[in-house]
Order: structure tokens, then sequence, then C-alpha cells
């Protein structure tokens, strides 16, 4: 379930938020595997009877999950007629159950995220910004350097930080894209 509002202030402010709701889900079957080729020639049919007993090389894990609420928040305000600063901070909670880490080999990460951008709004737009994720949670692995394969659960610190470029012109104007166009032929 999700729910979000805006509000457009005077000046050009705009405050945004939403959050979204993801149900617990008791455990299914989900099946999955590699393809394999069957040994039949293009255009015979395929005999069980004369090689492998399937095409297909199923696996079947039981997964979950766990209810997760996760919310964001979006500012932007003008700082010129043409130039705004915009932030926003955002929450992503693994839904991963407990029991999934440990059976699974799952990861169990919870994140939170911060943007700051600065826009360029004409015509067209321009922005430049930077985008951080800081999460911690927990993950199962093998360790397969040891003698022997032994299997680990191990707490993960994670963060990112990444810088972003994006813009934007109007499509539905033709004389406006006719005359952007003709300004870039210039």
């Amino acid at each position: 379930f999700s729910l979000g509002n805006a509000w457009h202030g005077p000046g050009g402010w705009l405050v945004s938020a939403d959050v979204r709701l993801y149900l617990a889900q008791d455990p299914y079957q989900r099946i999955e595997g590699e393809q394999r080729a069957a040994t039949a020639a293009p255009g015979e049919i395929w005999d069980a009877e004369d090689g492998e007993d399937r095409v297909f090389d199923a696996g079947i894990d039981a997964l979950g999950r766990r209810a997760v609420i996760n919310g964001a928040l979006g500012v932007a305000a003008p700082l010129t007629s043409t130039v705004r600063i915009m932030g926003g901070l955002w929450t992503d909670f693994s839904s991963v159950r407990d029991e999934d880490v440990a059976e699974q080999f799952a990861s169990q990460i919870d994140q939170y995220g911060v943007s700051l951008a600065v826009q360029r709004v004409k015509d067209t737009t321009l922005t430049v910004g930077v985008m951080g994720l800081i999460g911690q949670g927990r993950s199962r692995g093998e360790d397969l350097r040891a003698d022997a394969v032994d299997d680990y659960e191990s707490e993960i610190s994670t963060w990112s930080v990444s810088v972003f470029l994006a813009g934007s012109a109007p499509m539905d104007d033709k004389e406006k894209c006719a005359a952007l166009t003709a300004e870039d032929q210039d």
C-alpha cells in the first residue's frame, strides 16, 4: 500500500512525502533452475528415454517476508526565478525475515538515504546532485578459503555516494521543440 502527498507553497516551494507499507507474507514456493539443452536434434521429438530426464533442472526455495514501512520526504526551494535547491530523505528497509537470513543465505540490510541537488529551470531543466546511502544488517555466506566449507553469518555495514546529472525538455509543445532544435543548429 502506498500513500503520498505534495504541497505547492508560495514562491515555488514544494514539499512531498510518501509512505509505503509492505505486508508480511507467509513462505511460498519459488521454483528456479537452469535450462539445459535437450538431447533431441532440431525438429525431432524429445524422448526422456534417450537421455536426460528433464530439460529444466529445478530447485525450490521457501521464501516469505516481514512487514515493513518505508518513507520518503522531499523539499524543493527556489533560490532565484530559474534556480532551486532540492533535498530528500528516505528509508529502504529490508523485508527479508530473520529466519531467511539463516536458512536461505539472504541478506537483510536496512538503509537510509539522503540527497541534495541544484536545478536550473527554464524551457529545459538541468539538475546536478549527490546522493548517499548508509545501511546496516546481516548476511550469511560460505567461506570457501577454509579446508572445509564453512557457513557464517556476519554483520554488514554499507555506504555509497553517487553524483548525478539529469535533464529534461518539453516534448509535447512542437513549437518549443522546434525552437530548441533550431538553437542547437546555430
